[in-house]
C-alpha cells in the first residue's frame, strides 16, 4: 500500500462554504490536499493548514497550468514517495471511492500493468439551471447525465525516475499526462479507463457511472456561477476557451437523473445537510 494519496487543487474561488466542505470532504478519505491559491476573492488563510499539515501557497497572475503541473512532478514539490498516488482534481470536482480510497485505487492498478487510471467525469448539476442557487452546489446539485463517454482524469501512480509532460498533444492538452520511462526518449500517454478498456493518446474514455472509482463534475452551478467562473478566466489557457452563453457550454442541459452518492457521503459520513 502506498504512503499517501495527494490531492493538488489549483484554486481561484469565489465562495468559501463550497471550497470548505471540498476540503473537509478530501481530508474525510484521508488525503494530503495541498492548495495552489491563484488570487482567490476569499480568503483562504495559510495559517489554518498548520491544524491539518497540509501545504499552502498563494500565486500571482496566469499560473499556466500544464507547466505548473509538470514542474509540480518533475522537480516533486510536496516530497512524493514511490508508489503514492497523485491527483488534480479542481474546487468543483469530486473523486468519489466505493470503500477505503487507496484500497479502491490500488485494486485498480492491479487490473493494469500501466501507470496512469483515466477516470472519465460525470457532469453533475441541477435538474434545470437556477438563476442563482442559495446553498452550496455540493448538497443542492444532484442531477446527473448519462454521457456514454467524456474527458476524464488522471490518477498518477508516481514514480520519481519517470518524466511527466500534461501538454505533448495540442488537441487535446491536459488532464491525463504523457511519460517518459526510465531510459526511454519517447514520450506516451496511454492510461486504463476505469470500467472500461485503455485509452492511448488521449483524455477520454467510456464513463462507467456504477464504477468505484468515479469523477463528479460540478461544471455548472448556476447561471450566477458560470458568469463567475467565466470572468475569471482559465488557469490552463491564456485565452478563454469557452462561450460566454453557458448555454453553448459542452455540460449544458441532458440532467435527467438523480444520484446522490456525494450528498449523501455529506449526510451520513460528516454529518452534513
Amino acid at each position: 500500500m502506498p504512503m499517501n494519496l495527494h490531492i493538488i487543487c489549483l484554486t481561484k474561488s469565489y465562495n468559501k462554504l463550497d471550497f470548505d466542505l471540498w476540503l473537509k470532504y478530501y481530508k474525510s478519505l484521508g488525503a494530503c490536499v495541498h492548495i495552489i491559491d491563484n488570487e482567490s476573492s476569499i480568503d483562504i488563510d495559510s495559517s489554518s493548514w498548520s491544524q491539518v499539515g497540509d501545504s499552502y501557497e498563494r500565486i500571482e497572475g496566469w499560473p499556466n497550468q500544464w507547466k505548473l503541473f509538470d514542474d509540480i512532478l518533475n522537480q516533486n514539490w510536496y516530497g512524493f514517495q514511490y508508489g503514492d498516488y497523485i491527483i488534480f482534481a479542481d474546487d468543483d470536482e469530486y473523486f468519489w471511492f466505493n470503500g477505503d480510497a487507496k484500497t479502491v485505487i490500488n485494486n485498480e492498478f492491479k487490473r493494469t500493468q500501466l501507470d496512469l487510471l483515466c477516470v472519465p467525469q460525470i457532469y453533475i448539476s441541477s435538474q434545470k439551471l437556477e438563476k442563482q442557487r442559495s446553498g452550496p452546489y455540493v448538497l443542492d446539485n444532484y442531477y446527473i447525465r448519462h454521457d456514454f463517454s467524456s474527458q476524464g482524469k488522471a490518477v498518477i501512480y508516481y514514480n520519481p525516475n519517470m518524466k511527466y509532460c500534461f501538454s505533448k498533444n495540442n488537441k487535446e492538452i491536459g488532464h491525463i499526462p504523457f511519460l517518459k520511462y526510465p531510459g526511454s526518449k519517447e514520450w506516451i500517454r496511454m492510461a486504463k479507463v476505469i470500467g472500461s478498456d485503455i485509452t492511448k493518446d488521449s483524455t477520454y474514455g467510456i464513463t462507467d457511472h456504477k464504477a468505484n472509482l468515479r469523477l463528479y463534475h460540478y461544471h455548472l452551478k448556476s447561471i450566477d456561477d458560470w458568469n463567475k467562473k467565466w470572468a475569471r478566466g482559465s488557469a490552463a489557457c491564456d485565452n478563454q476557451p469557452y462561450s460566454e452563453d453557458f448555454h453553448n457550454n459542452p455540460g449544458f442541459d441532458g440532467y435527467d437523473s438523480i444520484d446522490l452518492t456525494i450528498k449523501n457521503y455529506f449526510k451520513y459520513n460528516l454529518q452534513i445537510g
